[in-house]
């Protein structure tokens, strides 16, 4: 396996007490590369992932995944699953901290309810 660029490459050596991810550590640290550089690339974040397999998420499950640096909420209601950014608009509570009433995801800060079209549909006083 090799990491780097055009210029200058750098053999991963088969080594058993290491990982690559290790190993991949200690050369993002020589080279100085950012991490947030790779994950922030139209390259990925313009791509589909799998983050969860769709029969393991019951109706009215609720939970938190981390994609590419990025925390989501992923839920199913009336049998349609979806993903979201784990943050409520309201004071930036994890929504991945709700539950599921009515077909509507509640944020468990101060329970404001999301639909599945991602619309806020109550705002408790």
């Amino acid at each position: 396996m090799r990491i780097g660029t055009e210029r200058e490459e750098t053999m991963i050596p088969r080594v058993r007490h290491l990982s690559v991810s290790q190993w991949s550590v200690r050369i993002a640290r020589k080279h100085k590369i950012r991490w947030c550089t790779m994950i922030n690339s139209d390259a990925l974040r313009n791509e589909w992932h799998v983050v969860y397999r769709s029969h393991s998420l019951s109706e009215g499950d609720v939970r938190p995944i981390r994609l590419l640096g990025q925390d989501l909420v992923i839920w199913r209601s009336s049998g349609k699953a979806v993903a979201w950014l784990d943050l409520c608009i309201h004071r930036g509570a994890r929504l991945s901290l709700g539950q599921v009433v009515d077909n509507e995801l509640v944020c468990p800060y101060h329970g404001w309810r999301y639909n599945l079209e991602g619309t806020c549909t109550l705002i408790p006083a």
